[in-house]
């Protein structure tokens, strides 16, 4: 069995892609394929992609599937022991296949591991990380290091994550995906998170190895939730609502009360700050509540493992 697989989604992807590539190329660790998933891309960068790497595996979707559908299809491709997810806007360390590997192979309740993540910027490498949140979950799980209790965390980056094969499977066998497509683009790393927790797994950061993403040096106005498009701002509410129906409304009360209260509170203060979000923000939730018997599906299998809440707790309330 090959030991890793990388999975790559493209959708247009610029200059940065070949960087990517070539730092894949040049990890120490060799045991790997690489599963590049195209989304219908019209930029050509599918064609130069294919013609400077012959021995990929590629899989060409004729639409833009979004981030979640994509991977679920490159996963489906992949045979590796180990999977990692990789975004094309990242550059990883030399050592980075070799270390997280290490990590998996000696714990095996580690579920997902990553490296360390730092910003990359007009070309250049920086060594210093950023940390965001939003809306009242994001930034409650991302106070303190996001919750590191004995070594693992409740989460790790979403770019550049690798999961054990098992891990996957798991959740397949539970939800019928790995990533669930109803989020589309946007949180669907901090579902699995919380999926994960949930399910006993363990997460780690590999702090012995860096990855570095474009995404980590986006922070400023320009790219705020609020100055993105209407379409993109509907997915981020509509999901956030999605995370708080399924993990938190019956388990975390407290926490569940101080967000029914910004939801409460956000309409006013988008009319006031924000009014063009606003639209977004009723549509996003207009859309949560027409899938919530889906939800519930999925949420009637997480309240069957409520007794693993202690070790959500943990994380998220470090106790």
């Amino acid at each position: 069995m090959i030991k890793v697989s990388i999975v790559i989604l493209n959708w247009n992807s610029d200059n940065y892609l070949k960087d990517c590539l070539k730092a894949i190329c040049a990890q120490s660790f060799k045991d790997f394929e690489v599963i590049f998933v195209d989304n219908g891309s019209s930029n050509g960068s599918l064609e130069e992609v294919k013609k400077a790497y012959p021995t990929f595996i590629y899989v060409e979707n004729n639409l833009n599937y979004g981030f979640a559908r994509g991977m679920n299809i490159g996963i489906s491709h992949a045979q590796g022991e180990y999977v990692l997810l990789l975004n094309t806007d990242v550059y990883l360390d030399s050592n980075y296949l070799e270390e997280c590997v290490k990590a998996l192979d000696c714990d095996s309740t580690l579920g997902c591991v990553a490296g360390v993540e730092y910003p990359w910027k007009n070309g250049k490498l920086l060594q210093s990380t950023y940390s965001s949140g939003a809306l009242g979950i994001k930034l409650h799980l991302q106070l303190g290091d996001m919750g590191i209790v004995d070594g693992y965390t409740f989460g790790v980056s979403g770019s550049f994550p690798i999961y054990r094969r098992s891990t996957i499977l798991s959740v397949q066998k539970m939800t019928g995906s790995f990533f669930d497509e109803m989020f589309e683009t946007g949180w669907e790393d901090t579902d699995l998170r919380f999926l994960l927790a949930y399910m006993g797994w363990h997460t780690k950061c590999v702090v012995t190895t860096r990855a570095w993403h474009i995404g980590s040096a986006s922070v400023g106005a320009a790219k705020r939730l609020f100055d993105k498009s209407k379409s993109y701002q509907q997915r981020i509410f509509r999901n956030r609502f999605y995370i708080q129906y399924k993990y938190i409304r019956n388990i975390f009360i407290l926490w569940n009360v101080f967000l029914c209260v910004v939801n409460f509170v956000m309409p006013l203060f988008l009319i006031l700050f924000y009014p063009k979000s606003i639209v977004p923000y009723v549509k996003g939730y207009m859309e949560y509540r027409s899938k919530r018997t889906k939800l519930d599906s999925i949420k009637s299998q997480i309240l069957l493992l409520k007794d693993n809440a202690d070790l959500v707790k943990k994380y998220i309330y470090k106790i």
